[in-house]
C-alpha cells in the first residue's frame, strides 16, 4: 500500500511534503496572522456595546437618535467579530477553510480600500477646500489633514489586506495547511474566485435585507421608488441574491446566467435613475437630516455626473469579473456531462 503524502513526517529543515511538492512550514505565521484576525474581530466586538450606548446618549443631548438606521451598522459589526475570532481561530489551527475564507475577505477589503483611497484623492481636497473658506479648518491645514487621513486609511485599508493577500496567497501557506488539514473541506468544492462571488453574492443579499428597516428607498429605472413598494423590490432583490451566492457556489450554470441578468439590470436602472436625481434624489427621498444633506453636497459625489460615472465604472468591472469566472462553470457543466 502507497504512503499517503500527507502523511510524511516534518524534515529537519522545516519542510514539509504534501502531494504537490516540498514547502516550508508557515505555521508560525499564520499563528500570527490569525492573532491579529481575532484582534481585529474583539475590536468589532467591542464597538457595538458603544454603538448601543451612543443611542441614549445623543437623546440626551438633543441630537436626533440613530434609531433604526443603527441597526445594520451593529449587525454588520457582530458578523465581523465573530468571522474575525472565527478565521483566527481556524488559521492558528492551520484549517484549509480558513485561509481559503481569509484570502477572498482579504481581496475584498484590498479592492474596497483601493475604491476608498480613489475617493479621498478626488474629493477630501474639494471638502477641505470648501472648509477653509467657511472658517471651519485653519489656512494651510488641508495638505496636513489630507496626509494624515490618507495615511491612516492607506496603512488599514491598502497596506494590511495586501498583506494578509499576500501571505495567505503564498503556495507554501497553501501547502502547509494542506499538511496540518488533510482531509478536504467545503471551500473546496469550488475555485476561490467563484467562492468570492458566492460570497460577494451573499453578503450583498443580506445587506439588503438588514437594511430594510432604515433605507427603504430604491432606485428603478428613472424615480425612487419608497415605502412599501421599496420594501418589496429590496426584500425580493435581497432573497435572489442569496439564492444566486448559493447555486454559484454550487456551481450552476442557471445561477451564474442569473447573476448576469440580474446585475446588468440592476446597473442600469441605477445609471438610468442617478443620471436624473444623483444620489442626492435617493439620500433626500430617505429623509436623511437637513444637516447630513449639506455636508453630502459639499462633497459633490452625490451629483447626478459623478453618481452615474461611478456607477457605471463599478458596474463594467463586476460584470467583467462575472465573465471571468464563468469558465468554471462552463468546467463543472462538461465534468458533469461527462460524469452521466
Amino acid at each position: 500500500m502507497a504512503e499517503n503524502p500527507y502523511d510524511s513526517p516534518q524534515t529537519p529543515d522545516e519542510n514539509i511534503v504534501v502531494a504537490s511538492g516540498v514547502y516550508k512550514d508557515r505555521s508560525m505565521g499564520l499563528l500570527l496572522f490569525g492573532c491579529l484576525q481575532i484582534l481585529m474581530g474583539s475590536f468589532c466586538a467591542l464597538m457595538v456595546p458603544l454603538m448601543l450606548i451612543s443611542i441614549p446618549l445623543a437623546q440626551q443631548s438633543g441630537q436626533p437618535s440613530p434609531g433604526t438606521s443603527m441597526v445594520p451598522a451593529v449587525v454588520f459589526y457582530i458578523v465581523f467579530a465573530i468571522a474575525g475570532v472565527s478565521l483566527g481561530i481556524g488559521s492558528i489551527r492551520c484549517r484549509r477553510w480558513a485561509r481559503a475564507l481569509t484570502l477572498v475577505g482579504s481581496w475584498m477589503w484590498l479592492l474596497t480600500g483601493l475604491a476608498s483611497m480613489l475617493f479621498l484623492v478626488l474629493f477630501m481636497p474639494r471638502m477641505f477646500g470648501q472648509m477653509e473658506e467657511l472658517g471651519e479648518m485653519p489656512a494651510g491645514a488641508e495638505l496636513f489633514v489630507l496626509l494624515f487621513m490618507g495615511g491612516i486609511l492607506g496603512c488599514f485599508y491598502v497596506v494590511l489586506p495586501a498583506t494578509f493577500v499576500a501571505f495567505y496567497q503564498n503556495s507554501h501557506v497553501k501547502a502547509t495547511c494542506e499538511w496540518k488539514n488533510p482531509q478536504p473541506c467545503w471551500t473546496d468544492r469550488c475555485p476561490l474566485p467563484v467562492l468570492a462571488m458566492s460570497l460577494a453574492l451573499g453578503l450583498m443579499g443580506m445587506s439588503m435585507i438588514l437594511m430594510l428597516p432604515s433605507a427603504m428607498v430604491f432606485p428603478i429605472f428613472g424615480t425612487f421608488l419608497s415605502g412599501i413598494p421599496a420594501a418589496i423590490i429590496i426584500l425580493v432583490l435581497g432573497v435572489v441574491l442569496v439564492a444566486l451566492a448559493y447555486g454559484s457556489y454550487q456551481l450552476q450554470m442557471a445561477a451564474w446566467r442569473g447573476t448576469l441578468i440580474v446585475i446588468t439590470l440592476w446597473a442600469l436602472s441605477t445609471i438610468v435613475t442617478f443620471t436624473r436625481g444623483g444620489l442626492m434624489g435617493m439620500y433626500e427621498q430617505m429623509n436623511m437630516p437637513e444637516e447630513q444633506l449639506e455636508i453630502i453636497r459639499r462633497w459633490g459625489f452625490a451629483n447626478s455626473a459623478v453618481s452615474a460615472t461611478s456607477t457605471a465604472v463599478g458596474a463594467l468591472f463586476v460584470l467583467g469579473y462575472i465573465l471571468y469566472v464563468r469558465k468554471y462553470f462552463v468546467a463543472a457543466g462538461n465534468r458533469e456531462s461527462g460524469d452521466s
